[in-house]
């Protein structure tokens, strides 16, 4: 068996396989299953990935789509929380500036988010909006909880 056999992938499945740091200079990947491998660091000068199924695994789009789904449950019932509790406040009484702060971080994360996601991810504008708003949604989070716990 020679050195050539040894990068010779083709047709092989490899699911959520790591390859992180590996010397693959000219490997074959030809018509493999290359989905939710790590190449990070790999060295790949003229590797073939030719009709190579690549992207998420199954695995990885299972446990992505629960935290996604984990996180909108959280937000929601917080957002929800916080709007509804700030229903019949008015202008004047004690708790009416958090009320306006309130509704303007949930402004300011909101047009944040959508200037990130209409901007390429690897934009300075779109990476400072994205960190913005993922700033400020998570400030929400953490005063509506810390809140809550402490009765305040």
């Amino acid at each position: 068996m020679n050195y050539s056999d040894c990068l010779n992938f083709s047709n092989q499945v490899l699911c959520n396989r790591s390859f992180k740091g590996q010397v693959l200079n000219g490997a074959d990947f030809e018509g493999a299953d290359v989905r939710g491998c790590n190449f990070r660091n790999a060295q790949l000068e003229g590797a073939n990935f030719i009709g190579a199924k690549i992207g998420l695994s199954g695995r990885q789009i299972g446990v992505l789509s629960g935290v996604a789904i984990a996180i909108c449950v959280i937000v929601g019932d917080v957002v929800t929380r916080l709007i509804l509790s700030t229903q019949g406040q008015i202008p004047g009484s004690r708790s009416w500036p958090f009320v306006l702060l309130l509704y303007g971080v949930l402004s300011a994360a909101g047009i944040a988010g959508a200037i990130a996601r209409t901007q390429p991810p690897t934009s300075k504008v779109g990476r400072l909006a994205g960190t913005i708003s993922a700033i400020l949604s998570g400030a929400l989070l953490g005063f509506f909880y810390a809140g809550t716990a402490t009765k305040e």
